[in-house]
């Protein structure tokens, strides 16, 4: 089966940014289940390339409506589309599938549940036309239907964990010795640094935390336009000294700041899932998560992750202050975590699973052509 993925992320010739966010492996293991895989994005140097590794090729377009002549030339030689957004992807997807009659899937997650003005009418209009959706979550199905549409189109398939790379066996050690953490109690957050986001309510809580656990270091990792505010909130809040903003680090080293962390934090006001928060359940590490879209169906709350309601500063230092205080309570929640992704998300089951999506789709679509 040829399969063609439309994303508009912009990828340079070396695919460094795919390598960076993890998607590498995913589109490498489709290929393999595949027996060939097809990716479309843009170029980050406005050139058009195709990079061909193995049976795994991607075509790069210089702009973002190049997408649109792209898929509807391409859409022909294969036989399904997959989207990875409603919104430019997924209108470049419905088009070609439009004019080729090959079924469209459409994906739809990421912390964004709502658009602007100027782009929901464009989701609409993918919704109605696609094939099929693919939520990662209940919520985010939820967001879909009260578009309306109907629950019958939109297929739940969560996120995946590698977990061989995220696993209780690795070192963190070395992380420690780089921050200077020593035994400390680390908490973590890896995410964007954005409003919505939430990490101004961990920088308000961090204060609550020191005065309870003085010996406590806050690591933020990722990038984002907020991240001065945030470090100027640290200084107003006077816990400079125990909140290190180390910016973004690469995905293979992401493993080893889960290891090295003694529990994950993630604020967010809003999320579709939330990989980071399997990521760290598979490395048998607890999370601490504000109650928000689709995160009590990546975690279980009081077993492997307290949750607490978004943007409540002293449910989220009370929450970390339990955990930081009780080791068994870590190991426990640690446990169970890692049990629980393996369980529902590993990494190889979920391809699987998506592969026979993929089929299914592609099966109907050549059904409904018979009976015409």
């Amino acid at each position: 089966m040829r399969v063609l993925h439309i994303s508009t992320r912009r990828v340079s010739p070396n695919l460094s940014e795919m390598t960076f966010s993890g998607d590498l492996r995913h589109f490498k293991a489709l290929a393999k289940l595949l027996g060939e895989n097809y990716v479309l994005c843009r170029s980050t140097d406005s050139c058009m390339h195709m990079i061909v590794s193995g049976n795994l090729t991607f075509y790069l377009v210089p702009a973002l409506l190049d997408l649109i002549p792209f898929a509807l030339a391409k859409a022909f030689d294969f036989d399904l589309i997959v989207s990875q957004n409603p919104f430019m992807a997924g209108f470049a997807g419905v088009l070609a599938s439009l004019a080729s009659r090959k079924p469209c899937l459409v994906t739809v997650h990421g912390y964004r549940f709502t658009a602007s003005r100027f782009w929901n009418p464009m989701k609409r209009f993918v919704y109605r036309y696609s094939t099929s959706i693919r939520a990662d979550s209940e919520a985010v199905r939820g967001e879909i239907a009260s578009c309306g549409v109907s629950s019958r189109k939109v297929v739940v398939l969560g996120s995946r964990v590698d977990c061989e790379m995220f696993n209780p066996r690795v070192d963190g050690r070395w992380v420690r010795l780089l921050l200077d953490i020593g035994e400390k109690p680390m908490i973590l957050y890896a995410g964007l640094l954005l409003p919505i986001k939430g990490v101004d309510v961990l920088i308000r809580a961090a204060r609550l935390v020191l005065d309870r656990i003085p010996e406590a270091v806050f690591v933020i990792v990722g990038e984002g336009p907020w991240r001065r505010e945030l470090e100027k909130l640290a200084s107003e809040t006077g816990v400079s000294d125990s909140v290190r903003f180390i910016g973004g680090v690469t995905y293979d080293d992401m493993p080893s700041y889960m290891a090295a962390m003694d529990v994950l934090v993630h604020p967010s006001y809003t999320e579709s899932l939330g990989r980071v928060l399997l990521e760290a359940e598979a490395s048998s590490k607890p999370v601490v998560a504000a109650r928000a879209g689709g995160v009590p169906e990546a975690v279980v709350d009081g077993e492997t992750a307290l949750l607490f309601p978004p943007g409540n500063v002293e449910a989220l230092a009370d929450a970390l202050t339990r955990i930081l205080s009780d080791v068994k309570l870590r190991k426990k929640m640690g446990w169970k975590g890692r049990r629980f992704v393996v369980e529902n998300y590993e990494f190889w089951s979920q391809e699987k699973r998506l592969v026979r999506l993929y089929e299914r789709i592609v099966e109907k679509q050549a059904r409904g052509r018979r009976t015409e």
